[in-house]
């Protein structure tokens, strides 16, 4: 047994027709597939119609799946109409595709529509999962030694009177009934109350205006004198961020002492109705400082491991 210490918080959950995408700041056995970071990014190996396997990135913050322009021609997936993906930089209008099959781990999906994007916009993997096909599962996330990916079944069998519960921090919050599938914690900066989205599809953490003018944190510059960057939506459209610096960071246990961040009037915080109160997404930089991360999305648990 590990003596690391364990935190663990119960997530919100909700349900919304409307597509979500993160932002991109620009073989194993049967049982599961394993992934190391794309790019900063959490990604697996996908089996798609039979073929692969592919890398793929793993985005709990993103209700809709993704499948490359090349790899959706490759595979001469059939064209399936168009919807409007919702994203950090706005709604776009994206084509979508018919998938036969898609395979990675204990996800095993059949007939199912994944929407296009280029490969610039997907930061050079082949696609992403989304909340839509991993809202039954658990993910495995280690970040310590060889980093890897698992997509596991989640642990919903009932405890017994006598299984013994393993000693935790818990707290609850109530779901956003308007989206789908997303991963709601508490947090505090600088001890302040803030809604944070765990999102293992954005490379760096992102927060809004409303945050960084409640705890007043100044915009600076990078060590190379840049004081922007630019982030981009699986489709290749791009908003500019400014780069900002927070006072410490505290969530499910697990605290960031003066943790930089991307700031800016992102959609994807006024579609959640956040864009008036503190907010931001946490990305793979906080994640990934972690020794590993497991989110169970039926259970509506997150786990992290310091």
């Amino acid at each position: 047994m590990s003596d690391r210490p364990t935190r663990r918080v119960a997530i919100g959950l909700g349900i919304t027709a409307a597509l979500l995408a993160s932002p991109v700041v620009a073989r194993q056995a049967d049982e599961f597939e394993s992934g190391t970071p794309l790019h900063g990014r959490i990604s697996v190996l996908v089996h798609v119609n039979d073929a692969g396997p592919y890398r793929f990135v793993v985005d709990t913050a993103a209700n809709t799946s993704v499948v490359s322009a090349s790899l959706a021609g490759a595979l001469n997936m059939a064209p399936a109409g168009q919807a409007i993906m919702h994203t950090v930089v706005g709604p776009e209008v994206v084509d979508m595709v018919n998938c036969r099959s898609i395979q990675s781990g204990a996800l095993r999906r059949r007939d199912i529509r994944l929407a296009v994007a280029s490969g610039v916009g997907l930061d050079g993997a082949d696609g992403l999962i989304g909340t839509d096909l991993l809202r039954s599962f658990r993910l495995v996330l280690n970040f310590r030694g060889i980093a890897r990916t698992h997509i596991t079944n989640s642990l919903i069998t009932p405890k017994g009177f006598l299984d013994p519960t393993p000693p935790s921090a818990r707290m609850r919050v109530e779901g956003e009934t308007r989206f789908g599938r997303l991963l709601k914690v508490p947090a505090w900066v600088g001890g302040i109350r803030v809604d944070a989205i765990i999102d293992t599809g954005a490379r760096y953490t992102i927060a809004n205006n409303a945050l960084i003018d409640a705890v007043n944190a100044r915009a600076i510059q990078t060590g190379n004198g840049a004081d922007t960057q630019r982030v981009l939506s699986p489709t290749g459209a791009g908003i500019t961020a400014r780069i900002a610096q927070l006072p410490q960071l505290t969530f499910a246990g697990a605290g960031f002492q003066r943790p930089s961040v991307l700031f800016g009037d992102f959609h994807i915080f006024r579609l959640w109705d956040l864009a008036d109160r503190p907010a931001l997404l946490i990305g793979v930089d906080l994640l990934g400082m972690l020794a590993s991360v497991i989110i169970d999305l039926p259970r509506g648990e997150l786990i992290l491991h310091v």
